[in-house]
């Protein structure tokens, strides 16, 4: 799980600066590379942060020894890292609905550190060092994206709540 992991991130930091140097083919791979990205977060977000290997998701003696607060806690933590990768895509790509995901986003790349270290104080060390490991560089990234890419407002949303 870990080797898939490393591959995904270094693909989409590949990625990522070629979109940097504005090479033509980074606007087809950004998309793609932070869309598996986001899936493997969000689908296997609970055996990630659960330490559980990628053999081992469909056997059941694996989950024994966790509980499900962590198993629950994993696919939420998975799904707000995904929802953060997604809207990445959105503030680079520029497509509408950008403004939303940037401020849902910095939410979330805030609340999931935050939340990771007040776990590991309610002892729950293992899980959390895990979501904070994958949140701090997530929140990095997202602000010098918040800082560094600006969002036009959406005209339907402006039209929407203008009134």
């Amino acid at each position: 799980m870990r080797i898939i992991e490393a591959f995904l991130a270094i693909l989409f930091i590949t990625v990522f600066s070629l979109n940097e140097f504005e090479s033509p083919i980074a606007p087809f791979l950004l998309p793609v590379s932070l869309a598996v990205l986001s899936c493997f977060y969000s689908y296997l977000g609970f055996a990630i942060f659960n330490g559980i290997r990628f053999r081992q998701i469909f056997i059941s003696v694996t989950y024994k020894n966790i509980s499900v607060f962590n198993i629950v806690a994993g696919v939420v933590a998975g799904a707000a890292i995904g929802i953060c990768l997604i809207g990445i895509v959105f503030i680079l790509q520029k497509w509408p609905g950008a403004e939303i995901y940037r401020s849902g986003g910095l939410a979330f790349s805030i609340l999931i550190p935050i939340v990771a270290s007040i776990a590991i104080l309610v002892k729950r060390p293992v899980m959390a060092k895990m979501v904070l490991l994958r949140g701090i560089p997530l929140l990095a990234l997202f602000i010098y994206i918040y800082v560094t890419y600006p969002v036009a407002h959406d005209s339907i949303l402006h039209e929407l709540f203008s009134k």
